[in-house]
């Protein structure tokens, strides 16, 4: 589920009893419980530098809370609770299974336990349907010595709109509280609390040095990997699974680019790892593409033709659910854990080569300029007829000049910014393209076998005509991401 809450550090003897909501919102007491919570993380305490927590609460089980996301007072975040009538036997596997990438090779064991009391209100609206739930918690940190903390959190029902938390967040100050972004399980850790998660933020610009730059690309795109990781396993939103593949496509491109200033074997190793990693998420992001491309045609064809083509969808379905379960297999070995944690390892000291290097904006823009000639070559192999394959190695090639753009954009003028924009409008021309041709591809090939294949041809001309009108911009991207490289000098 997805948890939507707002929390308030609360002073000794404040009441939710005396909490004026005004005329449209009620609390409405539920009575009060005792339970034991026990934290678990692993020895530096990484699930808590991420802001994830895994917990075991009395009379409930376990529940695993993803990284918080969301502005102001209001924090999101998906909420995964699993069976388990005890603590004593540690974590779940599958709750293990989804804090893998954060947790990897280290054990998990209890860093902190709590007692509590907590309060209960239900928020009602003037119709008496339920809005949400109010809770008051008398925290009891076992240590030595134990201490005490008191706090109120406030959870909207699924299909309330957020402005409903910045209504009782007022009545709620008003009364006496202090908003408070900090996790229960970060608070109770007190002083041990980490700053941050393992994969620290390296601040890049103008004079940036070849290491600063490597670490903040391969930080960044680290960064996206994991905290996707486990929506991926999930299976509950194919963004997720786009995002992981973008990681792994950039930080194979990042070593391309920096590579001048790598150590060669450290770096053709890693590439060939996060080959593979990309290889895996992409047949499950492919197939949620073509899912989603053509189900959408499916909705513009008349009822009869869109009728006919479940068969089409069936045979979608099942090609997206084999390759869910090779990439779930791929998630679970031990090489993809231990890519994980070379890329932790890269993001704090990457393997540089010797020699001296030049540094800032002459650094970057030197580093522009080969993926900028692969492109120029490969646009220059075209001829007047391009096959479809031709414009995909194009489109390759786009991208690679667009990442190592990206990958140095801090350090580098506007120019390269320029050519960045230009090199990802390309890319999403000849993307568009691809996607038709090899949608089109496909509906041909099972075409034959379609027991009524009509509404598949009506489908493969779209295709056909989405490729066409495709072809027909790239010229004019090709010019202006032309033009944007002479501009930079490249």
């Amino acid at each position: 589920m997805r948890e939507r809450e707002i929390k308030f550090h609360v002073p000794q003897g404040f009441s939710l009893n005396e909490v004026e909501l005004g005329r449209k919102l009620r609390m409405v007491p539920e009575g009060h419980a005792r339970f034991e919570t026990v934290y678990v993380d692993t020895p530096d305490l990484r699930l808590a530098g991420w802001g994830l927590s895994l917990r075991h609460r009395s009379g409930e089980g376990w529940t695993l809370k993803l990284p918080p996301s969301g502005s102001g007072a209001l924090v999101e975040r998906e909420e995964i609770e699993f069976a388990g009538a005890s603590a004593a036997g540690g974590p779940p596997a599958e709750a293990r299974r989804l804090a893998a990438a954060f947790v990897r090779t280290a054990r998990t064991r209890p860093v902190v336990r709590l007692r509590t009391v907590r309060h209960t209100h239900r928020l009602e609206g003037v119709d008496g349907r339920a809005v949400g739930v109010a809770t008051l918690d008398e925290v009891r940190v076992l240590g030595s010595p134990p201490w005490t903390f008191r706090e109120v959190e406030v959870e909207l029902a699924p299909d309330v709109p957020a402005s409903l938390a910045d209504r009782v967040g007022k009545r709620l100050r008003i009364a006496g509280a202090s908003p408070e972004r900090t996790s229960k399980y970060l608070r109770s850790l007190g002083s041990r609390a980490p700053a941050g998660p393992e994969v620290v933020a390296v601040a890049v610009g103008r004079a940036s040095t070849p290491s600063e730059l490597v670490r903040a690309a391969i930080g960044r795109s680290t960064v996206r990997l994991m905290l996707h990781d486990p929506v991926v396993r999930l299976g509950t939103d194919a963004e997720a699974v786009h995002q992981a593949r973008v990681a792994a496509r950039r930080l194979r491109s990042d070593l391309r680019t920096f590579g001048p200033h790598l150590d060669s074997v450290w770096a053709a190793e890693l590439g060939g790892e996060l080959r593979w990693l990309g290889r895996q998420l992409g047949g499950l992001r492919d197939a949620d593409v073509m899912l989603e491309r053509l189900r959408g045609r499916i909705l513009g064809l008349p009822e009869q033709d869109a009728v006919a083509s479940a068969d089409l969808l069936r045979a979608l379905e099942t090609r997206r659910g084999r390759a869910r379960r090779r990439l779930a297999t791929a998630l679970d070995e031990p090489r993809y854990v231990a890519v994980v944690e070379r890329l932790v390892a890269a993001s704090q000291h990457p393997r540089m080569g010797t020699g001296a290097a030049a540094r800032g904006r002459v650094l970057a823009e030197t580093l522009v300029v080969p993926p900028a000639g692969r492109l120029r070559e490969s646009v220059g192999q075209l001829g007047e007829e391009p096959s479809d394959e031709a414009l995909h190695r194009v489109r390759i090639a786009a991208k690679g000049l667009r990442y190592a753009a990206e990958a140095v954009g801090p350090a580098a003028g506007q120019s390269v910014a320029r050519v960045a924009r230009a090199a990802s409008a390309a890319q999403d021309v000849l993307g568009e393209h691809q996607d038709a041709v090899v949608a089109g591809g496909w509906l041909r090939a099972r075409a034959a076998r379609a027991g009524r294949p009509a509404a598949w041809a009506k489908l493969e001309r779209m295709e056909i005509e989405a490729a066409a009108a495709a072809r027909a911009r790239w010229p004019a991207a090709w010019d202006r991401v032309e033009r944007a490289m002479n501009a930079a000098g490249m």
